[in-house]
């Protein structure tokens, strides 16, 4: 292979070997909050993709160049990401109300997340091409599915119609168990409100990222099967940080099997609406049950 065939992979890795070296300059504030992953660890994680795109610009790993260049992208878009929010982020006026700490927390920090979206897409999906061959669409949830083990296909939006009603009535009938009504308040709800349009955000943006943007390029160089099970895999472990080891290998159990299903629907449908509902129901009712109940959704079953 030659320089002019890979050369988006080629500057990808200059782009990479540029942001390592600036690394060595002081450019984030001191003693700066944990972020998402934290800084490091995404440089750490674009050290490897780097070596692992040199192997592949040299030939062992050739037949996965797309994939393996994304992988670099999105950890040079998300280390800038958090640069660029441990930088800014101090900035934002600071209230004593639960509703705009809430409000900030959720809705504008998760928002910074677009910034390494719209890089990955101006690399991966910058011509009209790309854009109509993607899964960054709402996809037809008619599309009929045997997914879950249905002996006849059954369209996608009653599949979304039973997960989210299943999650909305479980989720109830767990707080009756655990006896937590009395704790609600109108003002804890209200206070939830802006943490609810933050998790819808968050969960958009992971659905763009996991399914929209991973999910169609690494189509373009294996199987479905495969392709979906490496994206759900990914999703599963970017699911950090965690209280303790178990609780994030639980974590990455049930986050890969969801990121399974999601690509499922994803590559059913051909888009994202049919997993961004389900996937924004789960996760709105999660954070209910933190932010107006004072219990993790991990920790139902005390």
């Amino acid at each position: 292979m030659t320089v002019k065939e890979h050369k988006r992979q080629v500057i990808i890795m200059v782009l990479a070997c540029i942001f390592l070296v600036l690394s060595f300059f002081k450019y984030i504030p001191e003693n700066p909050d944990k972020y998402w992953m934290g800084l490091k660890v995404y440089q750490h994680i674009m050290i490897v993709f780097l070596i692992l795109n040199i192997i592949s610009v040299l030939g062992p790993l050739k037949s996965l160049k797309h994939s393996l260049s994304l992988m670099l992208t999105w950890s040079i878009a998300y280390s800038l990401v958090e640069i660029i929010f441990l930088n800014t982020f101090y900035l934002l006026p600071v209230y004593t109300e639960t509703f705009w700490d809430n409000f900030k927390t959720f809705f504008i920090q998760t928002s910074y997340q677009f910034i390494g979206i719209i890089m990955l897409l101006s690399f991966f999906y910058n011509n009209k091409t790309e854009r109509s061959e993607s899964f960054l669409r709402a996809g037809n949830m008619k599309e009929g599915t045997t997914v879950l083990g249905y002996k006849k296909p059954i369209p996608w939006y009653m599949v979304v119609i039973r997960f989210s009603l299943t999650v909305i009535i479980i989720f109830p009938i767990l707080l009756t168990v655990q006896n937590l009504w009395p704790s609600y308040s109108n003002e804890k709800f209200i206070n939830y409100l802006p943490v609810l349009l933050g998790t819808v955000t968050n969960c958009l943006v992971e659905e763009i990222l996991n399914r929209g943007i991973f999910l169609g390029v690494f189509l373009k160089e294996m199987n479905e099967r495969k392709a979906n099970l490496l994206q759900a895999i990914i999703f599963g472990l970017l699911h950090w940080p965690s209280y303790t080891l178990l609780h994030y290998l639980m974590k990455i159990v049930i986050f890969t099997f969801l990121g399974w299903f999601f690509g499922r629907a994803t590559i059913e449908t051909k888009g994202i609406l049919p997993s961004t509902i389900m996937h924004s129901v789960l996760i709105a009712c999660l954070y209910a049950s933190l932010y107006i109940f004072q219990i993790t959704g991990f920790n139902y079953f005390r």
